[in-house]
């Protein structure tokens, strides 16, 4: 877009949509300005402005709920004592793969042999993290 000439080809005003629940909502970017068509002048000023309404704006109601659910059980005082990396393995916990745990959890499908079920466990025990992240986001989709 920003190497190629766009007038006469995209048709785009100052405005995009997002769909949530099923509706379409057209967000407008920059005040007043959803009448105003992107051409090859101002396609930088749109992209900057899609890039800050899409990057900071959409976050910006759910960020506030968040930690206004935060601070209802931590005081944001008390929050301000620890560093991000600290606040991120209190939020996002441990961010290592435990294979034994993930045997205490897991539910084996009837009919399968103890034989291939602890030779599944063995190879799971020698991979590494990052191929055990891969194995879980394959096998939960997150």
């Amino acid at each position: 877009m920003t190497e190629n000439s766009i007038d006469d080809v995209l048709a785009q005003d100052f405005a995009y949509e997002v769909s949530a629940f099923g509706e379409y909502h057209t967000i407008e970017i920059g005040e007043g300005e959803n009448q105003r068509e992107v051409s090859d002048y101002n396609k930088k000023t749109f992209i900057k402005k899609l890039a800050f309404s899409k990057l900071l704006k959409e976050i910006e109601e759910p960020l506030r709920e968040f930690r206004k659910g935060v601070f209802e059980f931590v005081p944001e005082k008390m929050l301000k004592i620890f560093l991000p990396s600290e606040l991120d393995s209190i939020f996002g916990g441990k961010g290592e793969i435990d294979v034994d745990e993930m045997m205490q959890y897991a539910k084996v499908a009837p009919g399968l042999s103890d034989r291939l079920v602890k030779r599944f466990w063995a190879i799971l025990k020698e991979f590494n993290q990052e191929t055990l992240s891969t194995l879980l986001f394959f096998i939960t989709g997150i």
